[in-house]
């Protein structure tokens, strides 16, 4: 940095900002009362240099609009002490090769925040002079998926200065020492946000901390099947349609005890065997969350054929009561047994001298009587005796 016209600016996309150059007693400037490398502070947003401020100033409630930050940290401006003295540039007289966030002068904002830079290795006084300015920077290296069911999360960062330190906080947290991989455990669901910032050897923190956003969504979906066969039905297809309220979740189907299958709704099966079935569906969501409970429909495969039951013989299966009865020889006096169903068919009892009985309502194994069986059609005896149980004719 040479004595001449040059001056960088720091931080210069904000309204207060710092401002560097090398100021030697030469010309113009023959009459300075010191030399070095001057640091002047800018707030845009005051109108003057009518309102002081320096440290355990109890009546300053402003500060200048420019104001030079003086080496030996003694604010003899501020206070109206001296016009300038050669203890103000850097080294200047008190010898002051750095400046950062926890040096006495700081080269913090006025907030008290951090800048973002430190200054170091500030060269003797002359009409070329050097120094390394550092911006302090952090970086996340690994952080958890956007959207995650674990809220156990290991973030990892570093910084490219050498020797940083740092500090996190979760969320609004408070600001705490950390040392990479942050191992962090949110407490509840929802959106949260871990920020990072290094701090370097001269106490200047990053000003800008490093941050990673994601959502845990630890609760499980729910499915509602939404429709699906009559029980009992005499079809042996059936279609089944389900949803879930959260949203982009995946099915997985199964009939019976059969394996979990990728599905979509509607779910549709064919060549449904006879008997009592059981359709589940769960759901898996974004998030990785699986439902625990699948939701399930229960019904029955039935038939229209009618149970003959004789003694003395094995059981038969038939179409219609009129052959059921027909198989009987004469004078058994038939016992016919129906399943718990609806069906239609002409009923004529004409067998003199017997009583025939039917029972129905039965389930699908004929175990037990689980409702009542309904004939539609007329009846007519026309010879013999009829007994029912648990049937209705219509």
């Amino acid at each position: 940095m040479e004595s001449a016209n040059d001056i960088y600016r720091l931080l210069g996309d904000s309204s207060e900002y710092f401002l560097l150059e090398n100021r030697q007693k030469s010309g113009f400037d023959a009459a300075l009362p010191g030399a070095g490398l001057l640091l002047w502070h800018i707030d845009e947003t005051k109108a003057d240099n009518n309102s002081e401020w320096y440290p355990g100033c109890a009546t300053c409630n402003s500060h200048y609009k420019v104001a030079m930050v003086q080496a030996d940290g003694l604010y003899h401006l501020e206070k109206n002490t001296n016009g300038g003295d050669g203890g103000d540039p850097f080294p200047g007289s008190t010898g002051k090769l750095s400046l950062g966030g926890s040096t006495a002068p700081s080269g913090n904002l006025y907030n008290g925040s951090s800048s973002g830079f430190s200054i170091s290795e500030i060269s003797p006084s002359g009409a070329t002079m050097t120094a390394t300015v550092t911006i302090v920077d952090t970086l996340i290296t690994t952080a958890p998926p956007s959207l995650t069911n674990n809220p156990a999360a290991s973030i990892s960062f570093n910084s490219p200065q050498p020797g940083s330190t740092f500090e996190c906080r979760l969320d609004a947290g408070t600001w705490t020492t950390c040392t990479p991989p942050a191992n962090v455990n949110v407490p509840t669901d929802g959106s949260h946000t871990f920020s990072v910032r290094a701090k370097d050897n001269l106490g200047t923190l990053d000003a800008t901390p490093a941050t990673v956003n994601w959502v845990v969504d630890t609760l499980p979906p729910e499915t509602f099947i939404n429709s699906g066969p009559n029980n009992p039905t005499t079809f042996s297809v059936a279609s089944f349609a389900f949803s879930s309220a959260a949203t982009g979740t995946t099915f997985s189907c199964r009939l019976d005890a059969a394996a979990w299958i990728p599905c979509i709704s509607p779910a549709s099966y064919s060549s449904i065997p006879l008997g009592e079935h059981t359709f589940e569906v769960f759901a898996r969501d974004l998030a990785g969350n699986s439902e625990q409970t699948p939701a399930s429909w229960n019904w029955t495969v039935a038939t229209t054929e009618i149970r003959l039951v004789a003694a003395g013989q094995p059981d038969s299966y038939f179409t219609s009561l009129a052959t059921a009865l027909s198989s009987f020889p004469t004078g058994s006096s038939p016992v016919v047994s129906l399943q718990a169903l609806t069906y239609t068919e002409a009923i004529d009892i004409n067998r003199c001298g017997e009583e025939v009985t039917l029972a129905g309502g039965y389930s699908i194994d004929f175990s037990a009587v689980i409702g009542t069986t309904v004939v539609t059609g007329p009846l007519v005896i026309t010879c013999g005796a009829l007994t029912v149980n648990a049937l209705e004719i219509i």
